[in-house]
C-alpha cells in the first residue's frame, strides 16, 4: 500500500507480494534487492567474491499508521550492482568449522570459586571467519564474548581475540579483555572438541583480581544446536595444584 492506503501494483503483482521475496541482504544503505537473481562466484581469491548481477531494488521505510502492508515505497525501483565477500576457512581452520557462528546463553552460565558466591550469568559468544592478513599469510577466526549477570543484568566482562589452527593441527587462541587480562592459549582440536591451556598471561598492574597462574578452556559441541564451554583455573591461592572449575556455560546456536 502507499501512504494513502491504496494498493500499488506492478508487472509482477502487488507490492505486498513482492515484499515476501526480499532477502536479509542490503545492496546499499536503505536499498533492498529481490532474491530471484542468480549470483556469480569468483573463486580465484582466498575468499569467495559473490557478484550479484544487476537487479531491481526498492527504497523503503516502515509505516506507523497501522496499515496491513507495513512498508511504504518511497522511491521507484532502480538498477543496483552489488558485491558480497564471503570468507572461506582454509584447510587448517576447517577443523574449527563446527565452532563458527553466534552462540548465546541467557542464564545457563555458572560461576564457581571458593572466595566468591556462586552466580548465574548469560553470555554471547561470536566466532567468525576473517580475511587472511597479507603481512603474515595466516588466517585467524575473530573471537568475541560478552557476559552479564542474569539477575541484575550488570555487565561482567568483554573478551576479544583471534583463533587459528596451524598446519600440524595445533590451535592457538589469543584474547584480551576489559578485566585487565590478556592470554595466549594453545591446545588440540578434535571433532566437536577444543581444549586450550594457558601458555602466557599479561595483566595491568592495578588489576584487583588474584593473579591467574594457570588456565584450561574446553569447548564441546554436543550437537548442531548446543555447545558448552568450561573454564578451569588456578590462582595464587586456589588450588595448590591442578585446576578448579571456574565457569561453565551451555550455549544455543543462533541462526
Amino acid at each position: 500500500m502507499d501512504g494513502f492506503g491504496k494498493k500499488m501494483t506492478s508487472r509482477r503483482g502487488t507490492v505486498e507480494a513482492q515484499k515476501k521475496t526480499l532477502p536479509a541482504i542490503d545492496c546499499t544503505s536503505g536499498w533492498r534487492r529481490r532474491w530471484e537473481k542468480p549470483t556469480m562466484v569468483d573463486r580465484s581469491r582466498p575468499s569467495l567474491t559473490v557478484i550479484i548481477p544487476p537487479h531491481r531494488c526498492w527504497k523503503e521505510k516502515r509505516t506507523t499508521d497501522g496499515t496491513s502492508c507495513g512498508y511504504v515505497v518511497v522511491q521507484m525501483p532502480r538498477l543496483c550492482f552489488s558485491t558480497v565477500i564471503i570468507y572461506v576457512l582454509n584447510e587448517h581452520n576447517q577443523k574449527l568449522e563446527w565452532i563458527v557462528g553466534k552462540w548465546r546463553s541467557e542464564f545457563s552460565g555458572k560461576i564457581f570459586w571458593p572466595t566468591v558466591p556462586t552466580m548465574t550469568f548469560g553470555e554471547e559468544l561470536v566466532i567468525n571467519e576473517a580475511p587472511i592478513a597479507k603481512s603474515a599469510n595466516v588466517q585467524f577466526l575473530n573471537f568475541s564474548a560478552r557476559a552479564w549477570s542474569h539477575s541484575t543484568k550488570d555487565h561482567f566482562h568483554d573478551e576479544w581475540g583471534f583463533l587459528t589452527v596451524d598446519p600440524l593441527g595445533n590451535a592457538t587462541l589469543m584474547t584480551t579483555g576489559n578485566n585487565g587480562f590478556t592470554t595466549y592459549e594453545t591446545g588440540t582440536v578434535s571433532p566437536n572438541k577444543l581444549v586450550l591451556t594457558l601458555k602466557d598471561i599479561g595483566r595491568i598492574s592495578f588489576s584487583r583480581d588474584l593473579p591467574v597462574e594457570d588456565l584450561r578452556r574446553t569447548f564441546i559441541r554436543h550437537d548442531d544446536r548446543y555447545m558448552e564451554q568450561v573454564i578451569e583455573m588456578r590462582t595464587a591461592t586456589h588450588p595448590k595444584v591442578g585446576y578448579l572449575e571456574h565457569t561453565r556455560v551451555v550455549y544455543t546456536k543462533l541462526k
